[in-house]
């Protein structure tokens, strides 16, 4: 007991003068021990009676001695009790730490099974550390490293540093992992769930992304249907499909609205453009809508003035033209109907027929207006018609004169 007490004496002498008034040489009291509270010992200083340092029994069992130290504070809010270990300047090197809270067998061996450290609010434990070195907070088995229930919070810039290892957060029906390395594969950092949960990504508050358990990714969309299902705008410089050949690309619009609505920002750049054989960019066009509309199917130029260019064959079931005028003028009293002589000496001059454009001026324009040329053909067919009914009353008459005369 002499010796502990020496001991005790000596640990008050160096206490900081920054936490105690009282100078390093003050008479300190020392009530000695008493068997009726299991107090072994009891320090206090002369101005401060009501506080004290005291080594006591915490617990009451015959034959039992658990050193219970108390650090007893009650003159302001400051602390209770401090531990400091101190050295000079000249000794401030080397690894070996200034403080060891140390937990062993009597055979200085270390612990293997139990418990090494708890802290406590009475009786309330807040940390635990087990004999692997696991540290729990506000969890009474920690499994890993540090194992936290309940919230966590880093400050700025905070970080958690991993070598080959995970970091996992958990609660009672889901888990998500942080990997380094070992869980899904060889990568710097894998993020991912482990067992039958989803992960949800999220800002303010509110959630962003889902990723189900099935691998369906939602954004916006907290249910995705689809292995990419998106609840507003993509913005992407380039969207491919898989190489494989026997699948196929769909757009699928489930429910009212336009299926595809392709909305080109910039007015003189073009809409839209389908190709093939290539990967490249603007190369093996095949179907191109130009800014102003104007579309091309097989050929890389539109002539000015033109809607659609088609290179190649095609194939309709029904066509129409808005053409005017229709050329039922012809069957009007005012219009000037050439005679057959007059037609005759405009084709011997010219080579086609008047109103028709010559084999010149086709090729020299790059084909014909369907409704247009319609129209001439038709005006022509018209003339015709009057030209036949002109002849038709001509061989009437001259039947009816040959009949006369087989009469006389």
């Amino acid at each position: 007991m002499k010796s502990l007490l020496k001991v005790i004496i000596a640990v008050i002498a160096i206490m900081p003068t920054t936490l105690f008034s009282q100078n390093y040489n003050e008479t300190v009291t020392i009530e000695p021990a008493s068997t009726t509270t299991e107090k072994a010992l009891e320090v206090t200083v002369p101005d401060s009676p009501t506080d004290f340092f005291r080594i006591s029994n915490s617990t009451s069992g015959t034959g039992q001695f658990i050193p219970y130290l108390i650090g007893y504070h009650d003159t302001d809010n400051r602390l209770s009790l401090m531990v400091s270990g101190q050295t000079s300047a000249q000794n401030d090197t080397g690894t070996n730490p200034l403080l060891s809270f140390d937990a062993r067998l009597i055979s200085n061996q270390p612990i293997t099974t139990r418990p090494l450290f708890e802290w406590k609010s009475h009786s309330q434990r807040k940390m635990l550390m087990k004999a692997n070195g696991n540290l729990g907070i506000n969890v009474d088995d920690p499994s890993s490293r540090l194992h936290v229930y309940n919230n966590a919070t880093m400050g700025d810039w905070g970080s958690i540093t991993t070598s080959n290892a995970t970091v996992r957060i958990q609660d009672a029906t889901a888990s998500m992992y942080l990997d380094g390395n070992t869980i899904y594969s060889n990568a710097l950092m894998n993020i991912g769930t482990i067992g039958n949960s989803h992960l949800t990504f999220g800002t303010n508050n509110i959630k962003r992304m889902t990723i189900l358990n099935s691998g369906n990714v939602g954004i916006g969309v907290s249910t995705p249907s689809e292995k990419l299902e998106v609840n507003g705008t993509v913005l992407s410089d380039n969207i491919r499909t898989d190489q494989n050949n026997t699948k196929y690309s769909q757009i699928i619009r489930n429910g009212n609205g336009t299926a595809l609505y392709v909305n080109q920002v910039h007015a003189n750049k073009p809409i839209m453009r389908l190709s093939s054989g290539t990967a490249a960019a603007n190369e093996g066009v095949k179907f191109s809508v130009e800014s102003t509309g104007a579309t091309r199917i097989g050929t890389h130029q539109i002539p000015s003035g033109y809607m659609l260019a088609v290179s190649g064959k095609s194939i309709m079931t029904e066509v129409k033209v808005a053409v005017t005028p229709w050329p039922d003028y012809v069957f009007t009293p005012s219009y000037d109907l050439k005679s057959l002589e007059q037609v005759e000496t405009f084709i011997n001059e010219n080579g086609h027929l008047p109103n028709i454009p010559s084999a010149k001026e086709v090729e020299e324009n790059n084909g014909i207006e369907l409704g247009e040329m319609n129209a001439k053909l038709l005006e022509k067919i018209e003339e015709l018609t009057l030209y036949t009914i002109d002849q038709q009353k001509t061989i009437d008459q001259l039947l009816e004169r040959i009949e006369k005369l087989e009469n006389q």
